[in-house]
């Protein structure tokens, strides 16, 4: 998993919370290191956060399975295809 960034100056970030927001390439330079850069060659099941700057721990709801599952039930009733 990875956090590109919070608050870049995407469309959603200028129209919904009324900011400028930080550069984008913040966000694309880490997607980009993740895939091909050796320092995320073993980085598989851990979550990096590019505003830390550093890997750490995934927010603790992730090992609650009933919170999960209220997650995948909102994205589910938003994106209908993702469960099929």
């Amino acid at each position: 998993m990875l956090n590109p960034g919070s608050l870049l100056g995407t469309k959603m970030v200028k129209e919904e919370v009324g900011t400028a927001g930080g550069d984008i390439r913040i966000g694309s330079d880490i997607i980009c290191r993740a895939a091909v850069s050796e320092e995320f060659t073993q980085a598989s099941g851990r979550y990096f956060d590019n505003d830390a700057g550093e890997f750490g721990p995934f927010h603790p709801d992730t090992t609650v399975p009933a919170s999960r599952d209220v997650v995948m039930a909102e994205i589910e009733a938003v994106l209908p295809s993702v469960g099929q």
